[in-house]
């Protein structure tokens, strides 16, 4: 018998005009059913709280091992990277794979202290508007003092 039809026999059961010894044994019964079906559902319960805890320390291992392909990822690719530039390699066609350069900017920040104000957006700490900090530097050719634009290579993977 299923818990929820334990629990109708039993609204049933308060309803039928028993005399109290034999409503007493009947519900005796019964409520040895119901701890047997409740130890039941809290033994469930317990082996998926487990399940739960392993799920966690398995998602933390896997994330572990993903961060550590990416460091290899990364480090591969900086390798690769570093020698085709000693090389003046570049642009490179396998079967498999196009590589390639791409010139790209970023904006170095040497002294923040040194950044003109306007640049600067203050929020709980100190944060430069670099888009518009670089387009002055570029459509003025001139500097920023505690800045400049570094030219990088990237390597593309295709």
């Amino acid at each position: 018998m299923k818990l929820y039809e334990l629990t109708e026999t039993y609204s049933e059961l308060l309803n039928l005009d028993l005399e109290e010894h034999d409503l007493s044994i009947v519900l005796d019964s019964l409520q040895g059913t119901v701890a047997e079906k409740a130890e039941g559902i809290l033994m469930v319960m317990k082996t998926l709280e487990a399940e739960q805890d392993a799920y966690t320390k398995e998602i933390a291992r896997l994330n572990d091992l993903k961060s550590k392909a990416k460091k290899k990822v990364d480090s591969m690719k900086d390798y690769l990277s570093y020698n085709l530039q000693q090389m003046n390699i570049n642009k490179l066609d396998t079967p498999l794979f196009k590589l390639s350069f791409r010139k790209s900017e970023s904006l170095v920040i040497d002294e923040i202290n040194e950044v003109p104000d306007f640049f600067k957006t203050i929020e709980h700490s100190v944060k430069i508007d670099k888009n518009n900090l670089k387009a002055h530097i570029k459509t003025t050719n001139g500097g920023v003092s505690g800045c400049h634009i570094e030219t990088k290579q990237n390597l593309q993977i295709k």
